[in-house]
């Protein structure tokens, strides 16, 4: 019998332990914001240090470790790095569940919980992948990374984005990022729009309504301004990259006024501006400058300040680098699927990765559950966390070969 077939067959035979350990993560309440992942962070790290990875926890706020466990191969000729982060976005109206979301439990084929898509889904079959290669004896001649990381669902200033700004992972080869278990299971995430956040703080003048003629009201003025802002809007909203999709800008938060009887001295506009990869993001802010310098022309009184706050950069990938292929050659082999490559129009940490150091990003994972992340009764289809571990382990030996 072949490697890969004894590999297939030995995950099958760990369905039960992949499914506990996936239950037990879910069961940490590592909720962000505020951030709680210290006890499952310190939960994989002494499980990984026991498999015999090498395992780092790097702080970067208080009580908020990042894990870089790293597996040496026999050559350590390749790196491959894998991805995936601990926190979660908190559970919302608990009425609106059908069990507790920490809770993991299982109702047929599927697996219950807060985190169980995004993004607790990819790390038992990231483990368990490993951990089949290493009961098989399977020696890899590179070296395995996983990075199981903090704070994404507040930006990654504590995690991701630290750890690339630092230089950890400057010498590796490629990010297998895992995916959520949900509709990307024929396709490849190789790109990703970029984003940034732009807050207009139109400034008026208060009065009593009743002398509202010595006031001037930073909501009319807003509101006159959004028209001229959803003008840009239009014309940014038919821009397409071929792989990312359409850019994006919305007018998605305004916050103005203190009371019924006083007229609004401040109006605050928030847009959000997704930018693809084939757009400047001085361009970008030079457009809605550019409509905000005319509004000033033609509203009276108009009076603003703009603060411009940066999100994630955007990035594309090798349709056709080896980690691409590596992952083409697992899904071909453990489901029969010919996978195509494709990007997002959202934004994505991996960003940082590929702008810091050029090195190809894919995004992957069995996925057949409908998308509930951030979403009551979220869940992940066990026979999706079996099957991506089998992908990953087939990955890992592809792309970093066996001794």
């Amino acid at each position: 019998m072949d490697i890969e077939r004894r590999i297939i067959e030995k995950i099958n035979g760990k369905t039960n332990e992949i499914i506990e350990l996936s239950q037990r993560l879910i069961q940490f309440k590592s909720i962000n914001p505020p951030g709680n992942e210290e006890e499952i962070s310190n939960f994989l790290a002494e499980k990984l240090r026991e498999l015999g990875f090498n395992v780092k926890q790097v702080d970067y706020a208080k009580g908020r470790p990042n894990i870089i466990a790293v597996m040496k191969g026999t050559t350590s000729e390749k790196k491959l790095l894998c991805y995936a982060h601990l926190d979660v976005v908190p559970p919302g109206d608990l009425s609106k569940w059908i069990v507790d979301p920490f809770e993991g439990k299982i109702i047929d084929d599927k697996i219950y919980g807060r985190g169980s898509q995004d993004h607790k889904f990819p790390i038992a079959p990231f483990i368990y992948a490993w951990k089949i290669l290493d009961e098989l004896k399977v020696k890899l001649k590179g070296d395995l990374i996983l990075t199981f990381v903090v704070d994404e669902e507040t930006g990654g200033f504590y995690g991701f984005k630290r750890l690339v700004e630092d230089g950890y992972f400057d010498d590796t080869d490629a990010m297998l990022y895992g995916g959520i278990g949900t509709l990307n299971s024929d396709s490849i995430i190789i790109g990703c729009n970029g984003s940034r956040t732009y807050r207009i703080t139109v400034n008026g003048k208060g009065a009593h309504t009743a002398f509202l003629e010595e006031g001037v009201n930073a909501i009319v003025n807003a509101a006159k301004l959004i028209i001229k802002l959803q003008h840009l809007a239009d014309k940014v909203n038919v821009r397409k990259h071929p792989i990312t999709g359409r850019a994006r800008m919305s007018i998605n938060l305004i916050e103005g006024g203190s009371k019924e009887n006083v007229v609004p001295d401040q109006c605050i506009i928030t847009i959000d501006r997704r930018v693809t990869p084939s757009e400047d993001y001085n361009e970008v802010t030079s457009e809605i400058l550019e409509a905000l310098k005319e509004a000033e022309q033609e509203i009276s009184n108009l009076k603003f300040k703009l603060e411009v706050i940066d999100g994630m950069p955007p990035a594309t990938s090798d349709p056709d680098s080896e980690i691409v292929k590596a992952i083409k050659y697992a899904a071909k082999k453990v489901a029969g699927k010919n996978l195509k490559t494709k990007g997002i129009p959202a934004s994505s940490d991996y960003s940082w990765y590929v702008k810091r150091t050029n090195k190809p990003v894919a995004m992957y994972s069995m996925g057949n559950a409908p998308p509930l992340a951030h979403s009551p009764n979220e869940h992940a289809l066990i026979s999706d966390l079996i099957d991506t571990t089998k992908v990953y382990a087939l990955t890992m030996i592809k792309f970093l070969g066996l001794e």
